[in-house]
């Protein structure tokens, strides 16, 4: 073998294995494969940037990582209103513990929030799972908490199943996972409509 082709291949050789240390270190690494995977940071740093009128009716949340949300002790056409200047408008009914109660009234005005507004809804809890379903939707999953009616470019997206009966046990021991779970959302939601 020539003498240029053994320094080329040990060349070679030795930048594999500088790079596999500092990949096996964490020095450096490469993008993730999928756009969804990323770290709770960096999903709620991406919702900060692009931040949505987000509200919340029911329990409170706890997030890992700070995401202004303004609480709704009543839902009306006022109380709903979009703050100036945001993109996007977002109400969160947590109703995992059956506590929030809603009027026709109240469920009228969230459906025409989804599909007049462009608002996206999210509801954790069973009591409420179809009360905003449109023509053609079931709930398909039986195992599923929650719902979601998200306005991706000018459409409603309704996506089920993404909180679970499992979702609950792992809250247990991680009470932040709902608010992770929705941070995860808010970014897709985000990515979606960029």
């Amino acid at each position: 073998m020539k003498r240029w082709m053994k320094i080329a291949l040990i060349s070679l050789i030795a930048m594999g294995l500088v790079l596999g240390v500092l990949l096996a270190f964490d020095v450096i690494s490469f993008p993730p494969f999928n756009e969804n995977r990323t770290s709770i940071r960096d999903a709620a740093e991406l919702v900060n940037r692009y931040p949505p009128d987000l509200m919340l009716l029911g329990e409170d949340i706890l997030f890992q990582i700070d995401i202004p949300i303004r609480k709704l002790d009543s839902l009306t056409a006022e109380t709903v209103r979009r703050i100036e200047g945001r993109s996007y408008s977002v109400l969160v009914i947590e109703d995992r513990k059956d506590t929030v109660r809603l009027t026709e009234e109240e469920i009228e005005l969230i459906r025409r929030l989804i599909y007049d507004e462009g608002y996206s809804v999210f509801y954790f809890g069973t009591k409420y799972l179809s009360a905003w379903n449109g023509p053609g939707y079931s709930v398909s999953d039986p195992d599923g908490l929650c719902v979601s009616f998200t306005n991706e470019l000018g459409r409603v997206v309704r996506t089920v199943g993404f909180w679970k009966t499992q979702s609950e046990t792992i809250m247990k021991n991680n009470p932040y996972i709902l608010g992770d779970t929705l941070t995860y959302q808010l970014e897709a939601l985000i990515r979606a409509n960029h």
